[in-house]
């Protein structure tokens, strides 16, 4: 495939429903168009995205001050390699059931049990509507109530329901438990998260355009998210 083929893919041909999808693609195409005068597009995007693939989460974390590592997971934790004869890339397992051995989720979520009680209460208040897409099938706070009750009050190991892929955004409100502001484009979950945590909410639009919207945690009302 080509660079252009790839870019008429993303642009012509992801559904709406990968709109978060083409998005980012769309972004990372752009970082190829800059340099269009350096020599041919393909290759010049297959190599870029071969340096990406293996070392832009290095890359990342070389410009950030601070990570909280306190979860412990072993998915992510586990090192991108390159079959060289196959040309693929193995990312390693996605769900925590896979490597369940090296996983901290189950012990750090243990380490939280006070405050996980706290939440389902404050989850069982809630309306509804709230919970439910469409009002049959769970939202994302829904999930989130679905895995507490299944952890605290059932007993069930938390590995086997894979709470990074099911409830990802729980697992990042607790992980960032002491940080006071939370930058997010997520704002119809985090609201709830960020008030059970005492934190501020920055909310951040999906066009650049339109300013942040700040939400602070000594305000009794925030704005409909």
């Amino acid at each position: 495939m080509t660079f252009e083929e790839l870019f008429r893919h993303v642009t012509d041909i992801l559904p709406i429903q990968q709109d978060r999808k083409r998005n980012i693609c769309t972004q990372l195409c752009h970082s190829v168009l800059a340099a269009a005068a350096r020599g041919d597009l393909t290759e010049r995007a297959r190599r870029h995205f071969r340096t990406l693939l293996k070392t832009g989460m290095a890359m990342f974390e070389f410009n950030i001050d601070h990570i909280v590592r306190d979860v412990g997971c072993a998915c992510a934790n586990h090192p991108i390699t390159e079959d060289k004869v196959r040309k693929k890339f193995d990312f390693g397992p996605v769900e925590c059931r896979e490597c369940k051995d090296r996983c901290g989720i189950a012990a750090f979520l243990a380490s939280e049990e006070s405050r996980l009680r706290d939440l389902l209460e404050r989850l069982a208040r809630l309306p509804q509507s709230t919970k439910t897409k469409g009002g049959r099938e769970p939202s994302e706070l829904g999930q989130i109530e679905i895995f507490l009750v299944e952890l605290l009050n059932n007993g069930t190991d938390p590995c086997s329901m894979n709470p990074c892929l099911t409830v990802g955004d729980l697992v990042i409100a607790i992980e960032s438990r002491n940080i006071p502001h939370v930058y997010t484009m997520n704002g119809k979950e985090s609201q709830h998260l960020c008030r059970w945590l005492g934190q501020s909410l920055i909310l951040r639009k999906k066009y650049h355009v339109h300013d942040d919207i700040v939400c602070d945690r000594v305000d009794p009302h925030w704005p409909l998210l």
